[in-house]
């Protein structure tokens, strides 16, 4: 009998502190249903720009991300990766996993972090991944928009039960109404990365000095405003390499601003830690 689906409804993710206004993914980049033999690296390691969710159905993994202890990760579970975190997944005795590999809405950055970590998740959202990963396997097919709503109520369900204290950690009632007057901003970003973005205008459209924007968005975004549009730009053609694997470096390093391609390949290698031709080729792999 086919498990009922629920979808996330804004009632659902208006309980929610902040409020999660949806959508919570822009968009699905990846969806793939794993059955790891033991002893098998499930993933050496590697970056991407985008976030990872991987639901563990069976079996169990050894994460590690940088160079932090290993974490293991059990059935029942699932391991959120935030983007640009060098990770490396290795499975023991075996597993079976759904993984989504997506790109969170810019406003819900913060709230999520950017540290990795499992949390548990209910037993009938489970069920719920398990019946469509075993029915994909069987060679029947994951809408898009299915495999979404599912992706996002594991979000929700990883954001209530881990997520709030940690946003809201400060207790800053007056970085709450900074991040309000800068999600806009981020999704303009997000959708415009290859404008000419400046730390004035992203300070002037937050109605705020420019150093006084800086040190705000320093504490919430945990990075500085120039860093991050660096890093957007540059996310960006990381995802134009990975679309189109035949598209020439020289056309997305023209596109990213960059007048020649060694030194697009320069300042992608010392964002990414990896020069755009090599991160093509581990996205193919991953």
């Amino acid at each position: 009998m086919p498990v009922p689906l629920c979808l996330p409804t804004d009632a659902m993710l208006s309980k929610l502190s902040p409020p999660m206004q949806p959508p919570l993914v822009t968009e699905l980049v990846r969806y793939v249903y794993s059955v790891v033999p033991p002893g098998t690296y499930m993933a050496k390691p590697h970056l991407h720009h985008y976030h990872q969710l991987d639901v563990y159905l069976a079996g169990a993994a050894v994460a590690r991300i940088e160079n932090a202890r290993p974490v293991r990760v059990g059935a029942g579970y699932a391991y959120f990766i935030p983007p640009l975190l060098r990770h490396d997944i290795r499975s023991p005795r075996g597993c079976r996993t759904a993984s989504f590999k997506f790109h969170l809405a810019p406003r819900h950055w913060p709230a999520f972090g950017t540290r990795a970590r499992a949390v548990r998740l209910s037993k009938g959202l489970l069920a719920c991944i398990e019946h469509w990963s075993r029915a994909y396997q069987a060679g029947g097919t994951l809408l898009p928009e299915r495999a979404r709503a599912v992706l996002t109520l594991c979000l929700v369900e990883a954001f209530e039960m881990a997520g709030p204290r940690a946003a809201r950690a400060d207790g800053d009632d007056e970085l709450d109404a900074f991040r309000q007057r800068l999600w806009p901003v981020l999704e303009r970003i997000a959708n415009q990365p290859h404008h000419e973005w400046s730390v004035s205008q992203m300070a002037a459209d937050c109605h705020l000095s420019t150093d006084h924007f800086s040190r705000c968005f320093q504490r919430v975004v945990t990075q500085t405003p120039k860093r991050f549009l660096l890093g957007a730009r540059l996310r960006a053609a990381a995802t134009e390499l990975t679309a189109d694997p035949r598209q020439p470096i020289k056309t997305v390093s023209e596109r990213a601003s960059y007048t020649t391609v060694h030194a697009f390949t320069r300042a992608f290698t010392e964002f990414f830690g990896v020069s755009p031709g090599a991160y093509r080729d581990q996205a193919e792999r991953h």
